[in-house]
């Protein structure tokens, strides 16, 4: 189910459609090379797409473990993103071809830039706030079974790496994963120092102070939490602030932390 809700322009835009495929005007790129700083790949990569007349709004890098060698840009429009994609996918920069997709969520400025250009309608006076409110309710009733289908494997490669890492045997690898919308943390003690809602209080006071935030749900038997964002760019910068090889230490606990499937 959906509803509509008020552009600052007095518009209206049904809420399914401002991250449905053929509204997304945000690229997710991968394969970048991961010595090259931020600043030099942002110009290539600003210079490159406007070299196609193909002018850039944002370029979101990442550095971190989780996240090297990948980044979001946002273009003007869902054609500039399709343009982008037949004329620059494999294109070599600093020795390395670039893989593009669409993004799954517009980036705030693509979602703002659709929204404020939607033509003039009359359809409901709900706000912008309500919408994110929708967005969040819808995926509050899917989190307990994705949190009781994801404990299990998150428990069992913590427990293997522990292991591992008491046997002194190896290291464990930190692979790249795709950002997503939805982080989850699974505690590494054993041990549990605080209540279940204590638990959650810290973890909704923590992440509250990331923009973009929407929820926190904690799964206590399974010391999972899986923390909602309004996109993968929120997500992305959240993870690249508190991440350290993996690990997160929240609340004075250690999270293993990672992007949900």
């Amino acid at each position: 189910m959906s509803s509509t809700f008020k552009t600052p322009n007095g518009a209206t835009i049904d809420s399914r459609s401002v991250n449905s495929p053929n509204n997304i005007s945000t690229l997710y790129i991968r394969n970048l090379n991961e010595k090259v700083s931020k600043e030099t790949l942002r110009k290539k990569i600003e210079d490159l797409f406007n070299s196609y007349h193909l002018p850039v709004i944002s370029i979101t890098i990442f550095k971190n473990l989780q996240l090297r060698g990948q980044a979001f840009v946002t273009l003007y429009s869902h054609e500039h993103c399709l343009k982008a994609i037949e004329l620059l996918n494999t294109t070599i920069i600093f020795e390395k071809p670039l893989d593009i997709y669409l993004a799954r969520s517009n980036s705030d400025t693509g979602a703002e830039r659709l929204i404020q250009n939607q033509p003039q309608e009359t359809q409901s006076d709900l706000s912008f706030d309500a919408y994110l409110e929708e967005q969040r309710k819808s995926r509050l009733t899917k989190r307990e079974a994705r949190a009781s289908s994801t404990g299990a494997k998150s428990n069992k490669r913590s427990s293997e790496s522990t292991a591992i890492g008491q046997s002194g045997s190896k290291k464990q690898k930190i692979e790249p994963s795709a950002p997503n919308k939805t982080i989850i943390l699974t505690k590494q003690s054993s041990s549990e120092s605080l209540s279940s809602d204590e638990t959650s209080s810290n973890l909704n006071s923590i992440f509250g102070r990331y923009e973009g935030f929407l929820t926190v749900t904690y799964v206590a038997v399974k010391k999972v939490a899986l923390v909602d964002f309004v996109n993968e760019i929120y997500s992305s910068r959240c993870m690249e602030a508190l991440t350290e090889d993996g690990v997160a230490n929240i609340g004075g606990e250690k999270w293993l932390i990672k992007f949900a499937k």
